[in-house]
């Protein structure tokens, strides 16, 4: 069936895709698991690409099955979700990033649940964040002391522990 779904014609690969999301939605975690571990998701993030909307839709469907069962796990391990992290290798989530373009809002609306439920970083790194000078209305980006001898070279007024890019 996955071979079918990799290689298989036009129509044979959509009604492989019917029978892996019928899998992914109503098998055991063991089942899906195993898979994925024969190799389901590159194949299926493949069918993202098929201008059937139909068919992607189903593939959108499965992958959203089976990123489920890797939150699941991921939740009991403690680990990330390796499912999403495959999804990530072989290239899918940049097509579900493109396909949140879509013309069809029901791709549209289940790429962005995807996105925002598997893949969102909610812990970003604030510390990257450029500060806000408000009186001067300007970003400010500081510069680690090492490179403030870079920028302080003929402008001796500007030796400080750090030196700061405003814009």
């Amino acid at each position: 069936m996955i071979e079918i779904l990799a290689k298989g014609e036009n129509k044979t690969k959509k009604e492989a895709a019917w029978a892996v999301v019928n899998a992914t939605s109503s098998g055991t975690p063991e089942q899906i698991r195993y898979l994925v571990d024969l190799g389901v998701i590159p194949p299926l993030c493949d069918l993202l690409s098929i201008v059937d909307t139909k068919v992607v839709e189903v593939a959108l469907n499965g992958l959203d099955n089976i990123l489920k069962l890797g939150q699941n796990d991921a939740k009991l391990t403690g680990n990330p979700n390796p499912y999403a992290i495959k999804i990530e290798e072989c290239g899918g989530l940049d097509k579900i990033e493109f396909l949140q373009g879509h013309q069809n809002e029901k791709i549209y609306k289940k790429t962005f649940q995807i996105i925002e439920t598997y893949f969102s970083q909610e812990d970003d790194d604030t510390s990257l964040m450029p500060q806000v000078d408000a009186k001067n209305q300007q970003f400010e980006f500081n510069v680690p002391q090492h490179m403030n001898s870079m920028n302080t070279m003929g402008n001796p007024g500007a030796a400080s522990s750090e030196a700061a890019f405003k814009f």
